[in-house]
């Protein structure tokens, strides 16, 4: 029988514990990270910024066939404009992970709990959002 830590075990019982995603996205050696927590989460010596994302169904495939994935991304500041527009974004390094942090905003547990990981093969850019396709 797996052992479950007791400090876990504690928030489980109270039902405590919420679930973020993160999501790192290295364009041209700058790393860009994000949580769709309304605070920062702070992880593994970084730090991930609030800001409203969401994601569609992950597609996966057994064979040599290309997983994909698309990101929806918050843009209603232009903080992408500039970077998505002024930048070569294809090939760039994405990172979605799903962490849990209890009732005080602490992450519990060793790691997170990889979702999908690949390269921005294309994007799409307006006024409120900027749309990124992900592939493995």
């Amino acid at each position: 029988m797996r052992s479950i830590n007791s400090t876990i075990l504690a928030q489980l019982e109270a039902n405590e514990l919420r679930p973020f995603y993160l999501l790192d996205m290295e364009i041209e050696s700058t790393h860009y990270r994000y949580t769709d927590c309304d605070v920062p989460i702070g992880y593994d010596g970084n730090t991930y910024d609030p800001r409203p994302f969401t994601f569609d169904p992950i597609t996966y495939s057994a064979g040599t066939i290309v997983s994909r994935a698309r990101v929806k991304i918050d843009n209603l500041d232009s903080t992408f404009t500039a970077l998505f527009v002024g930048s070569t974004v294809q090939g760039s390094n994405v990172d979605l992970d799903l962490i849990v942090v209890d009732a005080n905003g602490s992450v519990l547990g060793p790691a997170t709990v990889k979702i999908f990981e690949g390269i921005i093969d294309s994007w799409q850019l307006d006024e409120t959002q900027v749309s990124i396709d992900i592939t493995s």
